[in-house]
Formats: C-alpha cells, sequence, structure tokens
C-alpha cells in the first residue's frame, strides 16, 4: 500500500486509486453507485466538504492528524466518548496503521464505509425478497390443507413421521461388524403396524442415510429400533423407544440416542444419529412458517431502515467520528447479519414445533382416555 498520499493533486490521485484498490473485489463492485458514475466529480465534492471538517482536527495545519490532536478535537466538543472510544475513532481512519492520519485516508475510511453499507443494504434486500418469495410459496401450499380431515386426536389422517436413519458411533466392538437397525411401528395394544429394516453397514465409517416414513393415527404409538450386530449371530446391541407423542417438531431435528446393552445399562454399546419429524398438522405447519418468514421479514425492514438512517448520520459534520457508538452497533448487529437466504429459513423452520400439552388437550376435550 502506497504510504506517501499527495493531496494536492486530483484528490491525492482520486485518493490513491482508493487505497489501491482496497480488496478489490468486494470494495470495486458498487464502488460507481457510491461515488455516482462520474466518480470523479463526487470524489472532488466529498474532498472539499471533508478537508474543512480534516482542518478543523489538524490544529497546527501540517496537513496530518495525530493521536493527541483528535482527542483534543473532542474535548472541545465536550462529547461523551471515553478515550479508548477515541482511539478506536482514530484506529478507524488510520488505513496504513503508521499512527497519524492524512487527509487521503480521512476521505477513504468515509468511502470504504459507504461502500460497505450499500453492499451490505443490497445482499439484504435481496434476502427479503428471497423470503417474500418463500412466505407466497408456503401460502400457495397451505391452501391444498385448508379442508384437510383430523381424526379424534387432532391430527392429520395422513399425518406421519419420519425418521432419518444417519449413522452409527462410538462402538464398543469395531470387530466384525455387520450392522442392521430394525424399526418396528407398534400401536398403544403393542400390536405391530409396520416393520422395516435398514441395509447392513460394515464399519461405523460408512452412513446409513436412509428414510423410514410410518403413518400414525394415534399420537400414544410408538416406534421401536433395534440395533443388531449380525457379525456376531445377530446379537442385539440394544433397543430405543420413541413414542410418538413426545416428538415436537414438525420439521427434522438431529437426535442422538444411546445403544444401552440390554443386560447392563450402563455399558454403552454404541450412539445412533436420526432426524426425526412429526408432521401432525400440514394446515398448522405452514401457518407457523408463514408467521415466522413475516417476522424475519419485518426483523429485516427494520435493519434496512436502521441502515438509512445510520447512512445519514454520516453525511453529518463529522459523521464517521462522532458516531462512533453507532458504527459499533452497526458492525455488531447489521454487518455481521447472515447474507444468505437459507441460514433465515433454517432458523425458523427448525423452531415450528408441536404445543406442549397439545395432544392432552385435545384428548381431554374431546373424552378420549386412549
Amino acid at each position: 500500500m502506497d504510504t506517501k498520499f499527495n493531496i494536492s493533486e486530483r484528490c491525492g490521485k482520486l485518493i490513491n486509486e482508493l487505497i489501491t484498490n482496497q480488496d478489490r473485489e468486494d470494495f470495486g463492485t458498487t464502488i460507481d453507485e457510491t461515488l455516482g458514475h462520474d466518480y470523479e466529480k463526487a470524489l472532488i465534492k466529498k474532498y472539499k466538504d471533508l478537508l474543512n471538517e480534516f482542518k478543523k482536527i489538524d490544529v497546527n495545519g501540517d496537513k496530518i492528524v495525530t493521536k493527541d490532536e483528535l482527542i483534543e478535537f473532542f474535548q472541545n466538543l465536550n462529547h461523551s466518548l471515553s478515550q479508548d472510544d477515541i482511539l478506536k475513532v482514530f484506529d478507524l481512519f488510520d488505513v496504513n496503521k503508521d499512527k497519524q492520519i492524512t487527509i487521503n485516508e480521512f476521505i477513504f475510511s468515509y468511502i470504504k464505509l459507504e461502500e460497505r453499507l450499500k453492499i451490505k443494504k443490497s445482499k439484504l434486500i435481496n434476502v427479503r425478497d428471497n423470503l417474500y418469495s418463500t412466505q407466497q410459496t408456503y401460502s400457495q401450499r397451505q391452501k391444498n390443507y385448508i379442508n384437510e380431515k383430523k381424526n379424534g386426536y387432532g391430527i392429520s389422517l395422513n399425518s406421519e413421521v419420519l425418521i432419518q436413519l444417519l449413522k452409527i458411533e462410538k462402538l464398543l466392538n469395531e470387530n466384525n461388524i455387520n450392522i442392521m437397525v430394525e424399526f418396528i411401528q407398534k400401536d398403544i395394544d403393542d400390536h405391530i403396524i409396520k416393520k422395516g429394516n435398514s441395509r447392513v453397514i460394515k464399519s461405523s465409517k460408512e452412513r446409513f442415510n436412509q428414510d423410514f416414513i410410518f403413518k400414525v393415527n394415534n399420537p400414544k404409538e410408538k416406534i421401536i429400533i433395534n440395533i443388531y450386530n449380525k457379525g456376531y449371530g445377530n446379537s442385539l446391541l440394544g433397543t430405543i423407544t420413541i413414542n410418538i407423542n413426545e416428538i415436537d417438531s414438525q420439521t427434522k431435528k438431529d437426535k442422538s440416542y444411546e445403544i444401552k446393552n440390554e443386560n447392563n445399562p450402563s455399558i454403552i454399546n454404541g450412539v445412533l444419529f436420526l432426524k426425526i419429524r412429526f408432521r401432525y398438522d400440514n394446515f398448522k405447519y405452514y401457518d407457523d412458517l408463514i408467521k415466522k418468514t413475516q417476522t424475519q421479514i419485518q426483523s429485516l425492514n427494520k435493519t434496512l431502515l436502521e441502515l438509512d438512517e445510520y447512512s445519514k448520520k454520516l453525511n453529518q459534520p463529522f459523521g464517521l467520528i462522532v458516531a462512533q457508538k453507532a458504527n459499533e452497533i452497526v458492525e455488531k448487529n447489521i454487518m455481521n447479519r447472515s447474507e444468505d437466504p437459507k441460514d433465515y429459513i433454517e432458523s425458523f423452520r427448525s423452531s415450528v414445533y408441536i404445543r406442549p400439552g397439545q395432544f392432552q388437550f385435545f384428548q381431554s376435550k374431546l373424552g378420549i382416555n386412549k
């Protein structure tokens, strides 16, 4: 980076070509928008405006601002910033970290932050628009379930439990492995409704990655999972019981289960990893997603307004200096926000739950004792 900035020619050679293009991949993407398409003309205007501010801080007129001069400037302003905060301001402007601020660094700091704000705003608008589109998709899908029929337990007639069998780890014995997992769905009278077996894996490094779907009529049904090692005479490593009325999510959630020895539960033969979802009310499921999406959209709209307000503060006299506290808040709460729509969608999809005691409510209301 060039450390000798010339402030006398053509705005410091266009602020030293914006401080040697400063990480050009991001910084250059919307620079024309930041300064206008004729950014040399816009830069000259910004140069003149900020030069007057710079001169007020540069007490001795040597065209360099030191830490002492910046501290004295704040003292004259009777500003409430602590000395640590003032030093943060100084560090923000000291682009090449030579413990002094030139007019080029002073102007460049404004340009760079304005550019970052524009990039961030553009990306957050893209996220919000994606969420609008997602919300419309959910609304269309929800219409398919307006007249969805439910049984006496208040769950959809086509409700189902999805279990994704992922992997097995921490096997007590890694020798002669031929692991097979058996799924058995049972009703409240312990009668078998459905059975299914996984494929056999011969190493804990292998993954099952298989889906098992069970239609549910009564939330008090259960699914028994037996884990066998066929390499040892089809020996049973352990059994896991999943009570359907204890599954609290309409979207897939990661679960891990210890495989306890049948004869000595203190012995753990391994750990089974699953993803489990109980979709019990499709209309409500999409209704929850629509509401969650709307909350995210409102939050993003608020963030975009905050970005606009902060941009206005920057254009006020000594904006970047006196707005140091606001700058820290923007960095923490706004600039770090994800720009990937998937992150927002997954965050609220994973929080759509069955309400506590819902099944008990339906049962007591309808006089069902099973």
